[in-house]
């Protein structure tokens, strides 16, 4: 993570996509609280839309859906699809708080 850090601290424009690549190849040595809470750091939305949306569809923890739609809501203006997948995400998922949403 240590790394991935440092290619956020040099660029986030121009390392986003390399770091979303690796954190989805190694998130489950890196887990998904961790790598999440790198993006967070930077205040890096989009980041944590691209990386949640490879496996949110199959995810059962409500807080890393809740991650998933709250990403996707604050980077719409520069992801415009981001939008659709979250309604999406919002009319079909099981696994996250309504009301968490809500707020």
């Amino acid at each position: 993570i240590e790394c991935l850090t440092t290619l956020l601290k040099n660029g986030i424009r121009a390392n986003l996509r390399t770091v979303v690549e690796i954190a989805k190849r190694w998130s489950e040595q890196f887990t998904p609280k961790a790598l999440i809470e790198m993006f967070e750091e930077f205040n890096c939305y989009e980041g944590i839309y691209w990386y949640t949306v490879s496996f949110v569809s199959e995810c059962k923890e409500s807080d890393l859906v809740f991650k998933c739609i709250e990403a996707g809501v604050k980077c719409s203006t520069s992801v415009p699809q981001a939008i659709k997948f979250v309604t999406q995400i919002c009319r079909v998922h099981d696994h996250y708080d309504p009301k968490q949403v809500k707020e």
